[in-house]
C-alpha cells in the first residue's frame, strides 16, 4: 500500500522478507515506479548498550578530548 498500486506485481516481494533479516524493505525512489530492495543498517539494544558501557569513563566533562 505504502509503494502504490500494483508494487507487488512490479517486483516488492514483501512477503518474502526473512522475519529474522532486520531492516530489509522494499523502497521506490521518485524517479522509478519499480521497487527497489534495500538493508538499513540494524543496532540491537544489546550492542547500543555494549557500545556505551565505558563511553565517558576516565574524561571528566571539562576536559577536552582529543
Amino acid at each position: 500500500m505504502v509503494l502504490g498500486e500494483g508494487a507487488r506485481e512490479r517486483g516488492a516481494q514483501a512477503h518474502l522478507i526473512d522475519p529474522t533479516l532486520p531492516g530489509v524493505a522494499y523502497v521506490r525512489l521518485e524517479t522509478s515506479p519499480s521497487p527497489v530492495r534495500v538493508r538499513a543498517a540494524y543496532v540491537s539494544d544489546e550492542d547500543i548498550t555494549a557500545m556505551t558501557s565505558g563511553y565517558g569513563r576516565g574524561v571528566s566533562s571539562h576536559e577536552e578530548v582529543a
